[in-house]
């Protein structure tokens, strides 16, 4: 049968209109968008919070499949710690945008310290993902720290590619610890290499030596680096990826932290900026916010300002710790200043006032160490209460049962700095083992006070020698006749007491 040219033009346009039809309805067969995770209602408290929050979750529902979006939502989410939704929100977003990095990054940092298994996977999948060319080095290196922390060395230093030894400083640690971890301790330390003269990475690197001569049997030297790790820098790494997370909160804890940050990185007047609102409204009952006003002040020379904003602190909680503290401490400075400028009575009545706020600081907790270093050193070197002064050194440089060699250091040239004693003044330290933590301490002072002396196998008679006859005396001297006195009381009783005896008797049979 011959078909008719209109009957299969007719045919062909339907066949089109079909193809049309099914052309047009394939967007509608994708995966349907995952439904926005919102936090309870009472999960903020804040209006800016809530409308911060409100805004990001407003731009998800307008570009329902854009990956920056959900990325963006779960920043602010990160930010005001709502984990659970944050990181529902950058799995959809890693879904959306396979081939960006900064997703899976943001998931396997948080899982990084609780679960470092489950977190291995994410931090592979940003390694292999676009990432900001600033931002590399800081993957590489999370990954193979994260590798470390699963318990799994070889694959954290495969991690770092090829060239570990030529890479920048952070992945050259990730490779020392990870070499160390496996047990090659001569590649650690060709890692290392100057890493000690980059202030994030100085203390680590310095323990990781120490660590290291320490399992050669070189206790000394491991003691004198733990000393170094103790007067390095508390710098931290930049996070390209994690830090906009920690600037993005706009709450007041959030605010304060963030201040906090800026102060260690010594930029104060950018943390006074984040303060002010919270302390300039009236109403402000926040006394966090007026110490950390103080503290901005106080880095900007301005010490009238500060206490003025501590006295704030204190009218608000007169039970803060930290107010009552920095109270005394600025009286503290304004006494030695009078006290270099030769006004001994003004400097002693700045003292004494200094003195008071301790006292406080102490009431509200005992065994706050800086309150016990601070009123120590006002009483014994300007009060006139040496005794009752060094009392409270003691208890302050005490060793407690979770310090280590790098705290009892720290805590040992806080006070021979309390105490006037210069980098080249003399000063003799007593220990009570060779070879255990305090000693080991006090030796990691000597790379920059090399007029100190350490006596350890510390007794009593040593100490009453010490003290009693230390008039006139070097350091060096005196530390000898401790050690004198230290051997010459250690005596066998028994073997006195029989000797006298047998004497004795020798004696009585002579007559």
């Amino acid at each position: 049968m011959r078909i008719r040219l209109r009957d299969w033009r007719a045919w062909f346009i339907v066949i089109a209109a079909g193809v049309v039809v099914a052309y047009a309805a394939w967007p509608t067969r994708e995966v349907p968008v995952p439904e926005i995770p919102r936090p309870g209602p009472s999960a903020f408290t804040e209006r800016e919070v809530q409308m911060d929050v409100a805004g990001a979750a407003r731009r998800v529902e307008l570009e329902p499949r854009s990956a920056a979006a959900w990325g963006e939502y779960g920043i602010v989410l990160r930010a005001y710690r709502q984990h659970p939704e944050a990181d529902r929100c950058f799995q959809v977003a890693a879904d959306l945008d396979p081939a960006d990095g900064r997703w899976p990054y943001l998931i396997g940092t948080h899982l990084a310290d609780a679960d470092p298994t489950a977190a291995v996977g994410w931090l592979e999948r940003a390694a292999r993902g676009t990432v900001p060319a600033a931002a590399r080095e800081t993957v590489l290196a999370r990954l193979a720290e994260t590798l470390l922390a699963a318990g799994r060395p070889a694959d954290a230093l495969a991690a770092l590619g090829a060239d570990p030894a030529a890479s920048p400083p952070r992945i050259r640690l990730a490779a020392a610890r990870a070499a160390a971890a496996a047990g090659d301790d001569r590649a650690a330390a060709e890692f290392l290499g100057d890493l000690a003269d980059y202030p994030p990475a100085a203390r680590q690197a310095l323990l990781l030596r120490s660590e290291i001569c320490r399992r050669q049997g070189r206790t000394s030297y491991a003691g004198y680096l733990a000393g170094q790790a103790a007067d390095a820098p508390d710098a931290s790494w930049p996070d390209p990826l994690a830090d906009p997370v920690r600037s993005r909160d706009l709450s007041r804890g959030g605010r304060l932290d963030e201040a906090a940050r800026l102060l260690r990185a010594r930029q104060p007047v950018e943390a006074e900026r984040l303060l002010r609102p919270l302390t300039g409204d009236p109403s402000a009952s926040d006394p966090r916010a007026f110490v950390g006003l103080a503290e901005t002040r106080e880095a900007q020379g301005d010490s009238r300002g500060a206490l003025e904003a501590l006295n704030q602190a204190v009218r608000i909680d007169p039970k803060n710790l930290a107010a009552n503290y920095q109270i005394g401490l600025l009286h503290f400075h304004f006494g030695e200043q009078l006290w270099a400028a030769g006004k001994a009575d003004e400097a002693r009545a700045e003292f004494r006032e200094a003195v008071t706020w301790l006292d406080k600081a102490l009431t509200i907790n005992p065994d706050f160490g800086k309150g016990l270093l601070l009123k120590g050193a006002a009483l014994h070197r300007f009060l006139g209460q040496p005794e009752n002064g060094l009392a409270l050194l003691r208890r302050f440089v005490q060793l407690r049962p979770e310090d280590d060699i790098e705290g009892v250091s720290k805590r040992v040239e806080a006070a021979l700095r309390k105490l006037g004693v210069e980098e080249d003044g003399e000063a003799v330290i007593f220990a009570d083992l060779f070879g255990a933590a305090p000693a080991n301490a006090a030796a990691s002072l000597l790379r920059h006070r090399p007029n100190i002396e350490i006596v350890a196998g510390m007794n009593l008679p040593m100490l009453l020698e010490s003290l009693l006859g230390r008039e006139g005396l070097s350091a060096r001297e005196l530390a000898q006749t401790a050690v004198t006195a230290g051997r010459e009381s250690v005596r066998d009783v028994g073997e006195v007491i029989r000797s006298a005896l047998a004497g004795t008797k020798a004696a009585g049979g002579d007559g």
